[in-house]
């Protein structure tokens, strides 16, 4: 997985978002990369648990809930590098 397929994987992560959040999500203006999953859309731990769960087993990426926060990857697009990064 290269930096161009970034986009790709900031919308899977936003559908997995709505996933969590029953297709009932408004996504606020502005580019979804730069959205916190906590204040902008308003996961609670069990839906980040959920997400990082999917992840590891889409993408073989291992995230912890202290590495998500200690590295700011609650932010979609650092999130979408970390897993880039990670593959």
């Amino acid at each position: 997985m290269s930096d161009k397929d970034k986009p790709a994987l900031v919308t899977e992560l936003i559908g997995m978002v709505r996933e969590c959040k029953n297709d009932q999500l408004e996504l606020p203006d502005g580019d979804p990369g730069n959205l916190n999953m906590r204040e902008d859309l308003e996961l609670d731990s069990l839906d980040l648990i959920d997400i990082l769960f999917q992840i590891e087993q889409n993408h073989g990426v291992d995230i912890s809930g202290d590495e998500l926060l200690e590295n700011d990857l609650l932010v979609i697009g650092k999130l979408a590098d970390h897993i880039i990064a990670n593959r």
